[in-house]
């Protein structure tokens, strides 16, 4: 039986929410059986070290995304078309500007902040991991905006409204 509407809605998000919950569970299990207390402290500063582009190069493209682009997907697509390619660029390249400095600066970023260059090799392989970061956050926002404002989206809107 197909659930429609918002009560459909409301479901797929309780349990989005519900396996992602799981896999984040699984994966500290995993991550605390498999690494050392060395490396599960280096966690948080790959988790920084990953998501400080955004601070840099987003200029607040984001929410721009968000709020412009489901309206100029239905009225002017030549516009949001430019807004794709534009945001898209400007993430992505500033991203790779700040993963090539992460990179090459490896060496004086763990001497500042963990007192070693042990972990040198690891902050390197966050640069690259942020590079498919940002595309995989860049795709998620324009997926998440084109798709934001459909039909059920406003039926769980209203239903949340009353």
């Amino acid at each position: 039986m197909k659930r429609g509407g918002a009560t459909g809605g409301f479901f797929q998000l309780i349990s989005a929410n519900i396996v992602t919950k799981i896999t984040g569970l699984v994966a500290f299990g995993i991550f605390t059986r498999f690494l050392s207390k060395e490396d599960l402290a280096f966690l948080p500063l790959f988790a920084m070290l990953t998501t400080l582009p955004y601070v840099f190069v987003g200029f607040g493209l984001q929410p721009t995304i968000i709020r412009r682009l489901p309206g100029l997907l239905d009225t002017d697509r030549p516009t949001a078309g430019r807004l794709i390619r534009m945001s898209t660029r400007v993430l992505v390249a500033g991203t790779l500007v700040f993963a090539l400095c992460l990179f090459l600066g490896a060496d004086l970023i763990a001497t500042m902040l963990l007192d070693s260059n042990a972990h040198a090799p690891l902050i390197r392989l966050t640069a690259v991991g942020s590079c498919f970061l940002a595309w995989r956050n860049t795709c998620h926002y324009l997926l998440g905006a084109a798709s934001r404002f459909d039909k059920i989206a406003i039926v769980r809107i209203l239903v949340a409204l009353g």
